[in-house]
């Protein structure tokens, strides 16, 4: 599994679209869509303020949690 897959999984595990996670994080839905479909990686700050908003790690963001079970 990769970033864009874990980014869309994270987005989709707290029951937000797109645009509604853009807003949170005061981009563009165009950039969410592009980060999910692996046009661009998300930058080290949306991670960040992934985290921040989210009460979480950036290893959740990650999915990092998944690659340890998978190991």
């Amino acid at each position: 599994m990769n970033i864009s897959q874990n980014f869309k999984e994270f987005r989709e595990s707290r029951n937000l679209t797109q645009k509604e996670l853009a807003d949170v994080l005061g981009v563009s839905f165009q950039r969410i869509s592009q980060i999910e479909r692996g046009f661009r990686p998300p930058s080290a700050n949306d991670i960040l303020e992934i985290a921040l908003k989210f009460n979480c790690t950036t290893d959740e963001v990650y999915g990092i949690d998944k690659f340890r079970k998978e190991d």
